[in-house]
């Protein structure tokens, strides 16, 4: 799987140990966001870091717990980790009932971290999937776009890019643009036998019409539009261009 993963917010309120996980989370090409040691303190930053990861440590500063914090999460979708070096059976049991949530015991080791990072963002896609029916009609090889009271059949191998714009996807074309609620983990899967990658979080590439790749500041240019990939996703794209020619 691919991961999409490259901001992470720590809730940690160890200090030295928030330094060990920020090393290795930077070894896999996650850049730490933001360190937070409350509750309080984390959730004033997540709307406007918009983190791709949450890693909690149960026992913090202040009255709430990791627990707590992991719980009000549940509704942004976020993959979450909870880790802790006291574990007993009543955190687990707690635990349990959360959404793409994985728990770990310290100390970690970046294989362990690794491969719980895919587990959990394999999970926050399904339920993103299962949970945003498409507003959109496909047939093979063709999409029917409703816009105004109009609807549009689109060849696919004519799409451009597919712009992910909070529940709404806003698919473009070389003339047009259509604005569907539908998630892009959704339009992925159902693109995933077409020539579709996921640069970004935030956008779904069509690569035959990829112009260029800068690998200075990280773009991707389609028919003039500069698109984001991610850190993780470069070598990714490198090797399916070597693919393709």
């Amino acid at each position: 799987m691919v991961s999409l993963i490259d901001r992470a917010i720590l809730v940690e309120d160890n200090a030295s140990y928030a330094l060990e996980l920020e090393m290795m989370l930077q070894d896999i090409d996650i850049e730490v966001v933001g360190h937070y040691t409350t509750v309080n303190s984390a959730l004033d930053s997540l709307e406007e870091l918009a983190p791709d990861l949450l890693i909690i440590d149960i026992e913090l500063d202040g009255t709430q717990n990791g627990i707590d914090l992991a719980y009000t999460c549940q509704s942004y979708n976020i993959p979450i980790i909870i880790i802790t070096s006291n574990p007993n059976e009543d955190y687990f049991s707690k635990i349990k009932d959360l959404n793409h949530t994985a728990f770990l015991i310290k100390p970690l080791d970046s294989y362990s971290l690794r491969s719980t990072i895919l587990l959990v963002e394999k999970q926050a896609r399904m339920v993103e999937i299962e949970t945003s029916p498409p507003d959109l009609e496909i047939r093979k090889d063709q999409i029917f776009f409703k816009k105004s009271k109009a609807y549009h059949l689109i060849p696919i191998e004519n799409i451009l890019y597919i712009e992910a714009d909070g529940d709404y996807c806003i698919t473009y074309t070389e003339d047009n643009q259509f604005t569907n609620k539908i998630t892009l983990s959704l339009f992925e899967s159902i693109l995933k036998n077409y020539n579709f990658f996921r640069s970004h979080r935030s956008f779904l590439i069509n690569i035959q019409h990829l112009k260029s790749f800068n690998m200075n500041n990280s773009a991707l240019t389609i028919h003039d539009k500069e698109i984001p990939i991610s850190r993780a996703n470069r070598k990714l794209l490198l090797d399916l261009f070597n693919v393709i020619i």
